[in-house]
């Protein structure tokens, strides 16, 4: 087990490693989505913003890793750890091969309106994404 993350409302981010809970630094910008690394070194943050922010769930460093045009509304990690997509308010999802280190994304259509949530199948070969547009894709 990697351990959990979470939020306070004070934006104030957390990880629980099955012993302790550590407050790892608190954001200046209202968080609105999370994710974990599957080896549990890094938690994943959008916010309001539209900034992606990778937190060392070691030494509480902060990278923010891209920056988008909209608030951050979802935000998932491949079960294998390569791939990272995230939604954003206005419909637009992006797929990051964290393998390569780049913030150059592959660009995913087909919602007009937020993305609610992102999901990975077991074996990592395909991904959904679901959205206020009432869709499913």
């Amino acid at each position: 087990d990697n351990g959990l993350a979470f939020v306070a409302s004070n934006n104030k981010v957390y990880f629980y490693n099955n012993r302790e809970a550590k407050a790892l630094g608190t954001s200046t910008e209202q968080i609105t989505s999370l994710a974990i690394t599957s080896d549990g070194k890094s938690i994943i943050t959008g916010n309001e913003k539209g900034e992606v922010i990778f937190w060392n769930t070691t030494t509480g460093e902060q990278k923010v890793f891209t920056k988008d045009n909209n608030a951050i509304s979802a935000i998932r990690i491949s079960h294998n750890g390569k791939w990272m997509a995230i939604g954003n308010h206005g419909g637009k999802l992006k797929l990051y091969d964290l393998n390569k280190g780049t913030d150059k994304p592959i660009n995913l259509f087909g919602h007009n309106r937020e993305i609610t949530d992102i999901a990975f199948s077991n074996d990592d070969a395909q991904m959904a994404s679901a959205s206020r547009d009432k869709t499913v894709r």
